[in-house]
């Protein structure tokens, strides 16, 4: 019996050594569970903070930028007199340089997802600002408006909500920028 007792102890031993090794890959398992859990709502919440502060806001500010450019624009196209056409472009220039300082400082938060995003935009939009100021200096020494380039100003605001996009989807794939 005694030879009995021991490979009883023995095998108690060796099942508690087993449930103690199960109860070990099991808390390791959990731990890496919600290890991935938090990684996971982490991403979810960047990409969240994501679209809504550059594709809801952002992208809703460049267009009401263009937008209201193309209206002072319209203004000045309106305008007969000369004289008054060049203090209308010189106003022109100054209400979109001021609103394009602004949407600079939007763009600004790009930063925070990638510095390569941020400048990659800034260029784009720093090409529609020139765009707009090529115009109003051709009306200014020429008096008369012809081709204001708006086919221009449009392509780089796509190309930049693309570049906007990219990141986003790339953002989701896991590749950063």
């Amino acid at each position: 019996m005694n030879g009995w007792t021991i490979l009883g102890n023995l095998s108690n031993a060796v099942a508690a050594g087993l449930a103690a090794f199960s109860i070990y890959i099991t808390i390791k398992e959990q731990k890496n569970i919600r290890k991935n859990d938090r990684i996971k709502t982490i991403e979810e919440q960047d990409l969240n903070w994501y679209n809504t502060v550059v594709l809801e806001d952002f992208v809703k500010q460049l267009t009401v930028f263009i937008n209201e450019s193309e209206m002072i624009l319209e203004h000045c196209k309106k305008v007969d007199d000369k004289d008054v056409l060049v203090r209308e472009l010189e106003n022109a220039y100054n209400c979109i340089k001021e609103k394009f300082k602004a949407l600079s400082t939007r763009a600004l938060l790009l930063k925070i997802f990638s510095d390569s995003l941020y400048r990659r935009c800034d260029e784009s939009m720093q090409k529609i600002l020139d765009l707009y100021c090529e115009i109003i200096n051709e009306v200014a020494v020429k008096k008369y408006w012809q081709n204001r380039r708006e086919r221009d100003i449009q392509d780089e605001r796509v190309k930049m909500i693309k570049q906007l996009y990219l990141f986003k989807s790339n953002f989701i794939s896991g590749v950063r920028l």
